[in-house]
C-alpha cells in the first residue's frame, strides 16, 4: 500500500528510503531531498479507508465514484492546510519546506529530526520533573504562536513532539488543526480526530470544536505533560466522565503541588474550567506552591471531573449558629396576656327580650277557598292537553335517540378504525421488496437530558398521537427498488441505505408515496419522523418510560448499536443487535438518520406534537453511527447537518401519522 524504497518523486526532486507510519488521513516516509543531500520527512494524503494502490503503481485508486468524490474533497483540504502550516515561522514548530501533488494524491515535505519523539523517550519510562517541563514549555511556545493566528492544532500529543539534534522538541502533524476567523468561528473543514487520552470530550462531539477556544489544546497540554511525568498515557477524557482522574500515579512519582493542581486544572471536563489561554496554563506552573511537601500516595484517591455547579454554595456549616447565651429569650413578661378583667362579659340586663305580647301581634285572617279551587281546574286542563300530545312527543323522543344513537355508533366505528389503523404492524411492499411499519401508542414524555450539551437541554414534557415508524433504516434493496439506484459506499442489500441527503430521502419519500398510495391507511403518508418522535421511540415509547436507557433499548451500547469500537469502521446489515422496547433495531448506531426538523434549541414549555421551527440552517439527525463513539450515540445526543450533504455515515428511518 505504501511507496516502494527508492521511489522518486516531484521529477526526482524526492527519493524515498522507507515508510516512518501510517494513520486514517496519510502514510509518512523518511526520503531524501536529492539535490541538497539531506534527510527529510514526505506526508502523503492517503485515507486509508478509500484509497488502494497496486504494487507496481505508484497511482492511488478508489474502489467507486462516491470514494472519489470523498477523497478528492479531503484532498483539496489537505492542500489547503499543508499551505497554511507552510507559512508558520516558530523555532519549536516544525518547518514545510514543499508541498506538491503528483500520483493522483498530494505531498508535503518536511524538516526531519533523528531524535525521535517524546512518545518514543517516555516509553522507556518517566522523565524528571526539570526535563519534562522543559519540553512542555517548549511546546506551549508553540501553542500560544499558532493561537495568536488564530489556528488550533487538536492533536498534542507525546508522539506528535520531535526532538531535534540539540534536544529541543518541535510540534509536528497539523493534519487536524482547524483555521477560525477573527470573530473566532471554524474556516477550516479537516476531519476532527480523536487521541483518546489527550483529546478533551468537546473533540467527541460533533461541532465541539466549531468554534475557537485555547483551552481544547490546553487539555491536550496538561494530558501531554502527564505521559512525561507518569510515563503513562491518561485516561479517556470518556472514562474520566464516570471514574474521575487518578492522581496516585502523580503521587508515586513525587511530583510537586502544583504542577498536579495545573494538570488537574487543565484535564477539567467543562472547559470553560480550564486555563483559558497558554499564559495562563504556564502561570500554574510557576506558581508557588502552598507547601513544600509532596503529595503522598493515596490508593483510593480520585479528583472527579467538576459538575456545572463548581461554584458550590458555601455550606450551612461556614455560618456558625450563635450560642444560645447570644440569643436571648424575652421574658414571658414582655409578652403578656390580658387578664380576664379586661375582656368583660356584658350583663344579662343589656339583653332584653321582647314581651310575648310583641311576637305575632297582627290578627289572624281566614283562608280563601276560591283560590285552591281555580288552582285544581287549571291542572285538569294542562293534564288533559298533555295526554292528547303524548303519543307525538313519544315518536319524536324515539325519533331524536335512534338518530344519537346512528350517530355515536358511526363515531365509534371510526375511531375504532383510526385506533387499529395504529395498533397493527404493517407489511408494505415495493416492487417485491417488503419492509416492516412499527405502530407508536401516543403518550407523553421527558425530551432531552440534564447533560453539559446545551443542544439537549432543557429537558420538556412532549406529548404525541400514535403514529408508525420503521422497524429498520431504509435498507438498499428498498431505496433501490424505489429509485432504481444505490448510492451506498458500503453495499449490501441489508445494508442500511447511506450517502443520501435530506433532499435525497424527500425525494425517495415522495416517491413512494405514489407507488403505495392503494396500501397506506386513508390520509395518511411516509414522511421522516420529527425528532420528537424519533427520540419517543427510541426510548421505547410507553413500554420504555421506565427503563431510563442511555441507548436504544440497554445501557450497554454493544448490545444494540454498531459504533465506533465495534464496527471495523464500516455499516452492517439491519436487525444484528437487539431491538428496543417496541421492536426496532438500530436506532442507535450503525448509521445517522435524518428527522425533518430544522435543527434549533429547546423551549422549556411543554408541546404536542411538536414539528420544530419553519426555517433554520441545518436538519436534525440522530442515533450516531458506526464512526461515532459511545457518547455521541446517546438517544438524547443531537446533531445538524446541511441538506444537501451525502456521507456514508448518514441514512434514515421511515414514519406515517
Amino acid at each position: 500500500m505504501h511507496l516502494k524504497e527508492n521511489t522518486l518523486l516531484k521529477n526526482g526532486d524526492y527519493r524515498i528510503i522507507r515508510p516512518l507510519g501510517q494513520g486514517g488521513f496519510g502514510i509518512t516516509y523518511l526520503a531524501e531531498q536529492v539535490g541538497l543531500g539531506r534527510r527529510v520527512v514526505i506526508k502523503e494524503f492517503f485515507m486509508r479507508d478509500y484509497c488502494d494502490r497496486d504494487s507496481s503503481s505508484t497511482r492511488i485508486t478508489m474502489g467507486t465514484s462516491g470514494a472519489r468524490d470523498t477523497v478528492a474533497s479531503f484532498l483539496r483540504k489537505f492542500l489547503k492546510e499543508a499551505r497554511n502550516i507552510a507559512s508558520l515561522r516558530h523555532a519549536n514548530i516544525i518547518a514545510i519546506h514543499d508541498v506538491f501533488e503528483e500520483n493522483d494524491t498530494a505531498y508535503y515535505v518536511m524538516e526531519y529530526h533523528s531524535g525521535g519523539s517524546l512518545g518514543s523517550l517516555v516509553s522507556n519510562g518517566a522523565l524528571s520533573e526539570e526535563r519534562a517541563l522543559r519540553y512542555i514549555r517548549q511546546v506551549a511556545s508553540a501553542v500560544r504562536y499558532i493561537h495568536l493566528k488564530h489556528i488550533m492544532h487538536l492533536d498534542i500529543k507525546p508522539e506528535n513532539i520531535l526532538i531535534d539534534e540539540d534536544d529541543n522538541v518541535v510540534l509536528i502533524d497539523f493534519g487536524l488543526s482547524k483555521g477560525y476567523d477573527n470573530s473566532g468561528m471554524q474556516t477550516s473543514t479537516t476531519p476532527v480526530g480523536i487521541s483518546h487520552g489527550y483529546a478533551p470530550i468537546e473533540q467527541y462531539t460533533p461541532g465541539g470544536v466549531g468554534e475557537f477556544s485555547p483551552a481544547t489544546d490546553i487539555y491536550s497540554l496538561g494530558a501531554t505533560l502527564y505521559t512525561l511525568f507518569t510515563g503513562k498515557a491518561p485516561r479517556s477524557a470518556m472514562e474520566t466522565m464516570n471514574t474521575g482522574y487518578i492522581v496516585e500515579e502523580l503521587a508515586l512519582h513525587h511530583i510537586s503541588q502544583q504542577y498536579v493542581d495545573a494538570i488537574v486544572k487543565s484535564f477539567s471536563f467543562i472547559k470553560e474550567n480550564r486555563p483559558q489561554s497558554v499564559d495562563e496554563f504556564l502561570s500554574l506552573l510557576d506558581a508557588v506552591p502552598q507547601s513544600v511537601s509532596r503529595i503522598a500516595p493515596q490508593p483510593a484517591s480520585q479528583v472527579l471531573p467538576q459538575p456545572a455547579s463548581q461554584v458550590a454554595p458555601k455550606p450551612v456549616s461556614q455560618v456558625a449558629p450563635q450560642p444560645a447565651s447570644q440569643v436571648a429569650p424575652q421574658p414571658a413578661s414582655r409578652v403578656a396576656p390580658q387578664p380576664a378583667s379586661q375582656v368583660a362579659p356584658q350583663p344579662a340586663s343589656q339583653v332584653v327580650p321582647q314581651p310575648a305580647s310583641q311576637v305575632n301581634s297582627q290578627p289572624k285572617k281566614s283562608f280563601n277557598w276560591n283560590w285552591l279551587f281555580g288552582i285544581v281546574v287549571i291542572l285538569c286542563i294542562v293534564l288533559a292537553g298533555m295526554r292528547g300530545c303524548n303519543n307525538g312527543m313519544r315518536y319524536f323522543y324515539r325519533d331524536q335517540q335512534l338518530r344519537r344513537d346512528s350517530i355515536r355508533r358511526d363515531t365509534v366505528r371510526q375511531v375504532y378504525e383510526e385506533r387499529r389503523a395504529f395498533t397493527e404492524t404493517k407489511i408494505f411492499n415495493v416492487n417485491g421488496i417488503e419492509f416492516t411499519m412499527v405502530p407508536v401508542d401516543g403518550g407523553t414524555f421527558n425530551m432531552g437530558s440534564d447533560n453539559k450539551n446545551k443542544d439537549e437541554r432543557p429537558v420538556h414534557s412532549v406529548t404525541h398521537s400514535d403514529y408508525y415508524i420503521g422497524e429498520t433504516e431504509v435498507t438498499q434493496e428498498l431505496w433501490l427498488a424505489v429509485m432504481g439506484s444505490n448510492p451506498s459506499y458500503f453495499k449490501g442489500d441489508k445494508y442500511p441505505v447511506e450517502r443520501v441527503s435530506y433532499d435525497d430521502c424527500k425525494d425517495f419519500i415522495n416517491k413512494l408515496n405514489t407507488l403505495l398510495a392503494g396500501q397506506l391507511p386513508a390520509g395518511r403518508k411516509f414522511r421522516l419522523p420529527t425528532e420528537a418522535q424519533w427520540e419517543f421511540a427510541a426510548r421505547g415509547g410507553n413500554k420504555g418510560k421506565n427503563n431510563n436507557n442511555k441507548y436504544s433499548g440497554s445501557n450497554s451500547i454493544d448490545d444494540v448499536a454498531w459504533y465506533w469500537d465495534n464496527s471495523n469502521q464500516k455499516t452492517h446489515p439491519v436487525k444484528q443487535k437487539q431491538p428496543n422496547e417496541l421492536g426496532l433495531y438500530d436506532m442507535t448506531g450503525n448509521v445517522w438518520e435524518w428527522c425533518s426538523d430544522w435543527l434549533a434549541d429547546y423551549s422549556s414549555s411543554p408541546q404536542t406534537n411538536p414539528k420544530g421551527p419553519s426555517k433554520g440552517g441545518t436538519r436534525a439527525v440522530r442515533g450516531g453511527g458506526w464512526t461515532e463513539n459511545a457518547w455521541v450515540c446517546r438517544v438524547a445526543f443531537r446533531y445538524g447537518d446541511n441538506p444537501d450533504y451525502r456521507r456514508n455515515f448518514r441514512g434514515l428511518r421511515l414514519a406515517i401519522d
